[in-house]
């Protein structure tokens, strides 16, 4: 992903209700929005861990990062968007 999606994507995360939590290292920043959690990696990956409690919020944030990258591309651990 581009930085300038992932940055547009950590604002609208933010403006959605989400919070930021300190990154790991290798992370450029982590964030929960309702029960699922958002990573985007310094090497430019944006992860999603899923979402077990199906909040709206969560899927309308998936529809937008899809709008602005494309749909995910699922890898044997999980999706990498």
């Amino acid at each position: 992903m581009r930085e300038e999606h992932a940055d547009e994507v950590r604002r609208y995360l933010l403006t959605k209700g989400a919070f930021e939590q300190n990154p790991k290292p290798a992370e450029a920043w982590r964030i929960n929005l309702s029960d699922a959690t958002m990573v985007y990696w310094s090497k430019g990956t944006l992860y999603s861990y899923e979402s077990i409690s199906n909040d709206p919020v969560v899927a309308e944030a998936w529809a937008y990062i899809d709008s602005l990258v494309g749909p995910p591309v699922w890898r044997q651990s999980g999706p990498m968007l």
